[in-house]
């Protein structure tokens, strides 16, 4: 019954996947000035990639192209890297993080889902759910809720 019920959730999302959903994230029409650090950072750790910059509370997101993959990198204000994010299909996720979308967000529509990696190695999942941005570990186990900013 247990891998029934995994098997049918991992259908459903890889079908929510399938038929368009897109990712979504807030525009913003806001100028924002990124510091020459943050810039010289970026050029560092991704040579010759262009990037979209955006802010994300205090620090800055950058948006780029790296190797044909889109991605997006955090910054601090004085260019430290925090973490690379890279957009995944729903059905990429680790089967728990799958059961607990499954079990908790049943019929809601997830925006966008990500692979996140942390400069200290760590991994973890990002699920963007209505206003909410749920946080899994590398194996799927839900860590926590986030307002999605």
């Amino acid at each position: 019954m247990k891998k029934y019920l995994l098997l049918s959730a991992l259908f459903f999302f890889t079908s929510m996947a399938i038929f368009g959903q897109s990712a979504e994230k807030k525009e913003t029409n806001k100028k924002i000035t990124v510091p020459a650090v943050v810039l010289q950072s970026f050029e560092k750790e991704f040579p010759g990639d262009k990037a979209k910059w955006g802010a994300e509370g205090d620090m800055y997101e950058a948006e780029f192209k790296h190797n044909r993959e889109k991605m997006s990198a955090l910054f601090t204000a004085n260019g430290q890297l925090v973490q690379t994010a890279i957009p995944i299909k729903i059905g990429g996720l680790p089967s728990s993080a799958i059961g607990y979308l499954f079990t908790y967000y049943k019929g809601v529509k997830i925006k966008d889902v990500s692979k996140i990696g942390k400069v200290n190695g760590v991994i973890n999942y990002e699920a963007a759910v209505n206003d909410k941005v749920l946080i899994f570990d590398v194996t799927g186990n839900f860590i926590e809720e986030k307002t999605d900013e």
